[in-house]
């Protein structure tokens, strides 16, 4: 059982949505940013989000806009996942139970978070294989739904996307959302979103 507990956890400890290393030549300060905000999980500050904004040459506006998008773009996906796939709701459902179905939204919560950090440093590409490989294997591990969380990462692009662009139009830092969400879902699901 020891063995086993040790394993679940060295593959927590792999299985990560934001690899760090893929920012090394980042400024230091902006460097050292990003991996506290993500050690506590948290978003970008507007003061932070106002540094990446100097570095990566976008509007922090724009950047700000992103922030206020998560919770109600978030709750549409989960609409919209309710409406799609009503199986995983009811009884016996893989999201029936309060604690499974919250753990899907803070998922998607935690994309969406990354998905900034990756839209503010101007890289859409925020993690790689193995890391990914490793939250598969955890998703797998703990019964995770993967098909509806695909359908709710898609829905979170698209209209997370269809909202920003409502906002602001066409404009680099759309482009870099639907790239850093397109991305995620190729990690992911092996595919790319399908909106």
């Amino acid at each position: 059982m020891v063995d086993g507990n040790s394993n679940l956890q060295s593959l927590i400890r792999r299985a990560k949505v934001f690899n760090v290393d893929l920012f090394g030549d980042l400024p230091a300060d902006l460097l050292q940013i990003l991996v506290e905000a993500n050690r506590c999980k948290h978003q970008l500050s507007d003061a932070e989000l106002a540094l990446f904004s100097v570095y990566s040459n976008l509007p922090s506006d724009q950047l700000l806009a992103l922030k206020g998008l998560v919770d109600p773009c978030v709750r549409e996906a989960r609409s919209a996942l309710a409406l799609q796939h009503p199986e995983l709701f009811v009884a016996g459902g893989a999201l029936a139970t309060p604690e499974r179905a919250e753990a899907c939204w803070r998922d998607c919560e935690n994309f969406f978070r990354v998905v900034i950090y990756a839209v503010a440093a101007a890289r859409p590409r925020f993690s790689d294989q193995p890391s990914i490989d490793a939250l598969n294997e955890l998703y797998q591990l703990m019964n995770v739904p993967t098909d509806g969380l695909a359908f709710a990462l898609s829905q979170l692009s698209a209209i997370s996307s269809a909202s920003f662009e409502a906002l602001y139009g066409r404009s680099p830092v759309l482009a870099l959302l639907q790239d850093s969400f397109d991305n995620l879902h190729e990690l992911l699901f092996g595919g790319s979103v399908k909106s």
